[in-house]
């Protein structure tokens, strides 16, 4: 079984609204300005970054860039010329919460929302496949109800797929849970005890918001407390036994240096990696000339293209007949190789 990983980074998102680091700072204070009393406690926060202006008499820094700002505040608590609350971690949550879509759970109804016109289907095609659900219909109708297909009918699966992320958000638990059957995404080899997934392995290196774990977009960035720890333990463990490695919405920062670490580490350890692909939207070329001085493999293929045209190219597959019998989401291989062939 060939396995493949998908290392995801903001831009993998930011298609369904959540914000990224250059313009999280914005939507925070769009967020602000919409609901003032709830989100009270932003404006000590949008007061503090404005203290900041005074660097720019000196120095270059993007001041709407949330890492730039989040940096310098780390280095004042770190150095302790700057007290109180070390972390923006509840800032971030909230930030985060308040613009990951909302999906109500299913009631197995779910086929409309799933293939429709619905901004966020296309995502959970993807989630649907990750997991490696098959399921049929129950009984031909409007409401086309379908249910979880009994594993001695469901056709063998040549790919086991697995997620690093550096996301905070839940978008792929969201669907997850909407689709409501018997997959999940795992988060930690613990919480398998060694038993064959059902589903697939899904390790957050930033911490998520619903853990309250988050590490902030800093230079400071570490492994944190006992969970990130099992997380990034998890990602080696993914990226040194894939055999495929897919990096989706992640410019390569240049002070990403733990990401480049993370890869190489892996990569001392990895048996048969056959292919390294990179989707990222490069309007100016220079993610693709990171990319470039960063990797040397021979099958490393570069694609400058939205995230959301590489989802729907994969929820495509499914067209057809309007309410199918049968739906193994089987189909990624064929729609990733043949995006990247174009």
């Amino acid at each position: 079984m060939e396995k493949v990983v998908y290392f995801l980074g903001a831009g993998f998102s930011a298609p369904l609204g959540l914000p990224v680091m250059s313009n999280f700072l914005v939507k925070s204070k769009d967020q602000y300005f919409g609901n003032r009393s709830a989100f009270a406690y932003f404006l000590p926060v949008f007061d503090t970054i404005g203290e900041l202006s005074r660097i720019k008499n000196y120095f270059t820094t993007d001041l709407f860039n949330i890492e730039d700002i989040l940096s310098v505040l780390e280095m004042q608590y770190h150095l302790g010329h700057r007290t109180g609350e070390r972390s923006f971690a509840k800032y971030i949550e909230d930030v985060i919460s308040h613009h990951t879509p909302k999906i109500a759970p299913s009631d197995g109804v779910w086929r409309r929302k799933l293939f429709g016109t619905d901004p966020g289907a296309v995502y959970g095609v993807f989630v649907a496949t990750l997991l490696g659900h098959s399921c049929w219909l129950q009984e031909p109708s409007a409401t086309s109800h379908y249910r979880n297909m009994p594993e001695e009918q469901r056709a063998v699966r040549q790919t086991e797929y697995s997620v690093v992320s550096l996301n905070y958000d839940l978008v792929l638990e969201s669907y997850a849970d909407f689709i409501r059957w018997d997959r999940r995404f795992v988060r930690s080899l613990e919480d398998n005890q060694g038993a064959q997934i059902n589903g697939a392995y899904l390790a957050k290196l930033h911490g998520s918001i619903d853990t309250h774990d988050i590490v902030p977009p800093t230079w400071n960035k570490t492994l944190g407390g006992n969970e990130l720890s099992k997380a990034w333990k998890l990602a080696f463990k993914l990226l040194a036994e894939a055999n495929h490695i897919r990096v989706i919405g992640y410019s390569l920062p240049t002070n990403d240096a733990y990401v480049r670490h993370l890869f190489r580490a892996a990569n001392v350890e990895s048996q048969h990696l056959k292919t390294f692909d990179v989707l990222c939207l490069d309007r100016d070329g220079h993610v693709k000339e990171r990319y470039d001085e960063f990797v040397s493999f021979r099958d490393y293929r570069f694609k400058s293209a939205s995230v959301k045209d590489y989802l729907e190219r994969h929820s495509h597959q499914y067209g057809g007949e309007v309410f199918p019998d049968r739906l193994e989401f089987n189909k990624l291989e064929t729609s990733h190789n043949e995006f990247f062939d174009e």
